[in-house]
């Protein structure tokens, strides 16, 4: 039997080929392609920039790939270098959003997590120090529909 061996020119074409597909598959799989579609944007609001309180977008788990900006306007979401692709920014009006759950991790060593959902579209889950600077903003659940 004869090993498959893939020509060492094709590697690289290869590698950045699985990465497009995985990028645009989790982008449309956490619902990010759904909020850029409605609420992208190419402006950056100014306000609190906030990196790595990001836990979960959808059903999605992230590890430092947000960056979030606070801002009296809504919330700017934009993604990192190597997520960019598929993942354009969007900037969220606080009307839209609601406080949906609040949690802690499994063990001692659970952090404490809040998730808000994002115009019924999809959820993002965020540290304690995210939501305290989002706060202020997110209307309460039962003004929300108002």
């Amino acid at each position: 039997m004869v090993p498959l061996i893939m020509p060492p020119f094709l590697v690289p074409p290869f590698v950045v080929g699985i990465w497009l597909v995985v990028n645009r598959s989790l982008a449309a799989e956490s619902g990010w392609t759904f909020l850029a579609d409605r609420y992208g944007t190419t402006d950056h609001p100014d306000g609190a920039v906030i990196r790595g309180q990001v836990y979960r977008m959808g059903s999605v788990p992230e590890h430092n790939w947000t960056k979030l900006t606070v801002s009296p306007v809504g919330l700017h979401v934009s993604a990192s270098l190597f997520a960019r692709p598929f993942h354009p920014p969007f900037l969220v009006p606080w009307h839209v959003m609601t406080k949906s759950a609040e949690g802690r991790g499994w063990g001692w060593w659970g952090r404490h997590w809040v998730e808000v959902e994002l115009d019924a579209i999809t959820t993002i889950r965020v540290g304690p120090r995210a939501f305290q600077a989002m706060a202020p903003y997110i209307p309460s659940p039962d003004h929300a529909a108002a």
